[in-house]
């Protein structure tokens, strides 16, 4: 009964946050205007406007929720890098040694066994499952940056072409 009650107020705590971040405007964040009044923002609708306003120099002027995103990806960043090189060599000493005890187990089935093994098929066993772990290590040692060219920067770029469209067509909107 208390979970319950402890995830209904999580939820509609996220919920009153997501309504917040939804409606909130550059204008509601700099407490320019009021609700019922539109502003000319003629003079702003520009590329190198909107860039110096929302990437200024952390100018207190700049949109409050651009900082909240600017210091929460610095903070997933830094805590990444600071544990990114530990989780790199405990994944390769656990696909190494990984490796050592399939390698035995695997010799102790071929040599006990009642039936006649050939060494070629061993060997191409062996050398299979061996290609398998130094494909898995070059994943592990090369793995971020295959991931963050691969998956990562195409899914960013595609989100900025799409914002980038939507600015156009607003200051087309606000100009023309």
């Amino acid at each position: 009964m208390v979970k319950r009650y402890i995830l209904h107020i999580i939820s509609i705590f996220f919920i009153l946050f997501a309504i917040n971040c939804i409606t909130a405007t550059p204008s509601f964040a700099d407490g320019e205007s009021s609700a019922g009044e539109r502003e000319d923002i003629s003079g702003q609708c520009d590329l190198n406007a909107m860039n110096a306003m929302y990437q200024g120099n952390n100018d207190p002027s700049m949109c409050w929720y651009c900082s909240v995103v600017v210091i929460m990806t610095n903070a997933y960043l830094s805590a990444v890098d600071a544990c990114m090189s530990s989780v790199q060599e405990l994944a390769t000493l656990i696909a190494e040694l990984g490796f050592m005890i399939w390698l035995a187990h695997y010799i102790l089935l071929q040599v006990s066994s009642l039936s006649p093994t050939s060494p070629g098929k061993m060997l191409q066993e062996i050398l299979v499952m061996g290609f398998k772990v130094a494909l898995v290590l070059a994943a592990i040692k090369e793995g971020s940056t295959l991931i963050v060219d691969y998956f990562l920067n195409p899914i960013m770029s595609t989100g900025i072409d799409y914002g980038n469209e939507i600015l156009k067509a607003l200051i087309s909107e606000y100009t023309g």
